[in-house]
């Protein structure tokens, strides 16, 4: 059985409990802090997805709503939470799919919430080029760009190590060949 330390004042060793682990966030992590830290690097996320700019904000903004400060407190992976979410509300856009059509708002201090994911040129053409790969090398090549490892996306995608680790070879040698860093039939 393993232990755990024992608090202060407690001579005897803690045992560990019965049953799912929850690891307690630290009083100083804020939904603020997680909202602002998880936010832009959804919205990547989303756009290696296929979203757009606008899409993948508002998906992104729909997920972390999901988990309202109550609740994020209480998941054992929020961030891969997070992802499947914000797919899902991404791809429920669809449905009600349309460009917005004047600027948009600043939020309080003067920040446009788009000019956070307003990508270069060169980041762009790198958008693009995930965007064309089918979407099962998207999908885990875009796990994979968030940081995840393959057995956290077998996991995550419900799919074998071995699938993961096929569709991440094929997907980065198609994005070589879609960005023109290697020869190779290019998709049209």
């Amino acid at each position: 059985m393993s232990e755990f330390p024992a608090p202060a004042g407690h001579t005897g060793p803690r045992h560990q409990p019965a049953g799912p682990v929850v690891v307690p966030r630290r009083q100083t992590d804020t939904f603020d802090t997680f909202y602002s830290a998880e936010k832009k690097h959804l919205v990547k996320f989303l756009m290696y997805q296929g979203a757009s700019e606008f899409e993948a904000d508002d998906a992104a903004h729909s997920a972390l709503l999901a988990v309202l400060p109550d609740r994020w407190k209480t998941l054992s992976s929020p961030r891969a939470y997070l992802r499947k979410t914000a797919l899902r509300c991404y791809l429920k856009q669809n449905d009600r799919k349309q460009e917005p059509t004047g600027e948009m708002p600043d939020l309080p201090g003067g920040l446009c919430p788009i000019n956070r994911v307003l990508l270069s040129e060169e980041a762009a053409a790198v958008v693009d080029a995930i965007r064309q790969l089918p979407p099962a090398q998207r999908s885990v090549l875009a796990w994979s760009l968030d940081g995840f490892s393959t057995a956290e996306i077998a996991s995550e995608l419900k799919q074998t190590h071995a699938a993961v680790r096929q569709n991440l070879a094929r997907a980065r040698r198609q994005l070589k060949i879609n960005l023109g860093l290697e020869e190779g039939e290019t998709r049209e």
